[in-house]
């Protein structure tokens, strides 16, 4: 977290937090270029005030998933996909299934997963399987040199535990309590 915006961070703590009304005057969401747009404006403007906006296609496109992994109609590359990972196993949630109060998962091949996909795609999306989702799978880490994406500045910081870090504040994480177990 840069000093603009930890100083930004205590002053909201010592004074009362801005009017969401007086602060988005508009029904409009604001939409974000690529340009000198800072980390300090985009919390100020909008995390602080808990304010929606959109950003520019401009911060995805260099991605590689961006300009390998789709097609120049805007849908998914299945081959290019199949070609880089089909032998990948990723982990796949039945979302019409609950078990313990979640979706239930099992890892399969991805090349298994795309053929579901295509199915899916084909019978007007639907699928006798349900619906599968691709969950928690960390492409990135298992594939770094296919580059698939950077994450603009704007999320890369854990800013609220930087913030309560900063100023030896306990932001009450989940800690273990002792030998019994609790949490």
């Amino acid at each position: 977290m840069d000093r603009e915006t930890f100083q930004t961070c205590c002053s909201l703590v010592k004074n009362h937090r801005p009017c969401y009304e007086k602060l988005c005057s508009s029904n409009l969401i604001n939409y974000i270029e690529k340009k000198d747009f800072s980390y300090s404006k985009f919390f100020e403007k909008y995390v602080l005030p808990n304010y929606p906006c959109v950003f520019s296609g401009r911060y995805t496109e260099d991605w590689n998933s961006r300009k390998r992994w789709v097609t120049q109609e805007g849908k998914p590359n299945f081959q290019r996909l199949l070609q880089d990972f089909g032998d990948a196993l990723v982990p796949v949630a039945n979302c019409n299934a609950k078990e313990y109060n979640a979706n239930p998962k099992k890892i399969i091949p991805f090349k298994e997963y795309i053929a579901y996909w295509k199915d899916y795609i084909q019978n007007g999306h639907s699928s006798p399987k349900g619906c599968l989702y691709l969950k928690d799978w960390h492409l990135h880490r298992e594939f770094p040199k296919h580059n698939a994406y950077s994450t603009p500045v704007f999320f890369t910081s854990d800013w609220l535990n930087e913030y309560w870090d900063a100023i030896e504040v306990d932001d009450y994480r989940f800690v273990y309590m002792g030998p019994k177990g609790s949490w």
